[in-house]
């Protein structure tokens, strides 16, 4: 029979779910206890974040203003087979062609973690807005673009998708880019992806108009498998 009740609390400070599913804990101060792989710790107050237990505690969650980058998902059994997304972001104030970059101010470096047979990488990245591709690389693109130029009331979005290879230090790509314009005020304006074999990485311009301030963000996700 199933019960329901309304409840405000506890006055234990943990709780499993299931028979043999995973415990949760909190507590104002990071986790000491012990525990097993997949338990989950809450730490609240000044210094909030969540932890995850995977023989040791391993915070998952940075605070209110700290900042990620890029995010990389990654077979745990086959790691060089992964999917990577980065947020970029620029401003133009012509028709030059602007690279998109991260943000040069972050709250966390790189981290990782595995949860079950996944694993997770937070990664600050680098101000260049240049994505590396691995050697003997492969990596499908989706870039997604939205524009704003707040004085005029315009706007513009686009879709890019390619597929960029590095086939031992040579990196191309392979077709030209395909673009979808999702919608645009103004048909002066647009986006670009690039392969920049010097550097071995994926570009990401953009091109606005002169004498309009347009602010850019880009979310660009690759889904990569490197020979082994």
């Amino acid at each position: 029979m199933a019960v329901t009740q309304n409840l405000k609390g506890t006055s234990y400070p943990s709780f499993k779910i299931h028979k043999a599913g995973p415990t949760f804990y909190q507590g104002t101060i990071a986790p000491t206890l012990s525990a097993v792989n997949g338990d989950m710790y809450i730490q609240h107050g000044a210094d909030g974040a969540v932890w995850i237990y995977d023989n040791t505690w391993t915070k998952i969650e940075t605070g209110a203003n700290d900042a990620i980058n890029s995010f990389t998902i990654y077979n745990s059994v086959q790691p060089t087979s992964k999917n990577v997304s980065h947020i970029l972001w620029g401003e133009t104030t012509d028709g030059s062609e602007t690279e998109l970059a991260p943000t040069t101010s972050f709250g966390i470096d790189s981290t990782s973690t595995s949860i079950d047979s996944i694993g997770v990488t937070l990664d600050a990245g680098n101000v260049s807005g240049q994505i590396s591709i691995p050697t003997d690389t492969a990596g499908l693109v989706e870039a997604r673009f939205i524009a704003r130029d707040a004085a005029n009331n315009e706007h513009a979005g686009y879709v890019i998708r390619g597929v960029i290879t590095n086939d031992s230090g040579s990196t191309t790509l392979l077709t030209s880019p395909v673009e979808e314009i999702i919608g645009e005020s103004t048909s002066a304006w647009y986006a670009l992806l690039s392969a920049d074999d010097a550097n071995d990485s994926l570009s990401v311009k953009v091109s606005g108009e002169n004498g309009k301030t347009i602010k850019w963000t880009a979310f660009v996700n690759l889904t990569l498998v490197t020979k082994t």
